[in-house]
């Protein structure tokens, strides 16, 4: 798919709704590309709910690949630095 194609509103928020179902997978390969794909959506600001996803997600994973782009994710998105820190300690 071309960077400039255009994908309607309905089809990101389905891609998004899957991905959300996926951070829970069993698979942790399969958890962490979720996590990498909904990281992209975290800044904007109708899906603030997926930061909450991450932190709450972030104290179960027992796999290492997972902690680097929630932990990022988390820390940097505006405004949530205290929430984050105060989740993961």
């Amino acid at each position: 798919m071309p960077d400039d194609a255009e994908v309607s509103n309905d089809l990101w928020d389905e891609v998004i709704e899957c991905m959300k179902v996926r951070v829970r997978d069993k698979i942790h390969v399969v958890r962490t590309f979720a996590v990498r794909a909904l990281s992209r959506f975290v800044n904007d600001s109708s899906n603030i709910d997926i930061l909450d996803l991450f932190l709450e997600m972030l104290p179960l994973e027992q796999n290492a690949w997972y902690h680097p782009y929630a932990l990022c994710e988390a820390l940097f998105h505006r405004g949530s630095i205290r929430a984050a820190t105060a989740k993961l300690l």
